[in-house]
């Protein structure tokens, strides 16, 4: 395949993310309102979940979601690692078992820090880990 077809092809998987990820937006934009009210006045403040997340060529951008977990009692951030039991709030399994809260995940796709198709971008921390294992299992120094 030549440069320029990989180019259009790019550029038109973008221009087709762009304009499914608008009209999704616009299509869901009562759920932001519902579930922003819904979190608001059950859960309280924040409404929103954000964190750093490694994408394209290991750029970080800050993902957002809308929040479903208690935050942890001494670091008052969210447990977010698999390990942890997550401490939903009240209406936090609702949202997430219908995959409601990633519905911020637009505003990635719109701004070109996320694809709608493909594999989600990792937490930051962990693909440090995998770029040292990486690195080591490649037989190179890390230090």
């Amino acid at each position: 395949m030549s440069d320029v077809s990989t180019y259009l092809d790019g550029r038109t998987k973008r221009m087709m993310e762009l304009i499914l990820a608008f009209v999704l937006f616009v299509a869901t934009l009562p759920l932001y309102v519902l579930i922003a009210t819904a979190i608001l006045f059950v859960d309280g403040r924040p409404v929103f979940f954000a964190q750093q997340r490694c994408g394209r060529e290991g750029k970080l951008f800050t993902l957002w979601k809308f929040r479903t977990l208690q935050p942890t009692s001494e670091t008052n951030e969210y447990a977010s690692e698999v390990h942890l039991r997550p401490q939903y709030t009240r209406t936090g399994g609702f949202w997430r078992r219908r995959r409601l809260d990633e519905l911020p995940q637009l505003f990635a796709v719109l701004t070109g820090d996320m694809a709608l198709v493909g594999q989600g971008p990792s937490a930051w921390r962990s693909s440090m880990a995998t770029v040292r294992r990486n690195v080591v299992a490649c037989g190179a120094n890390p230090a």
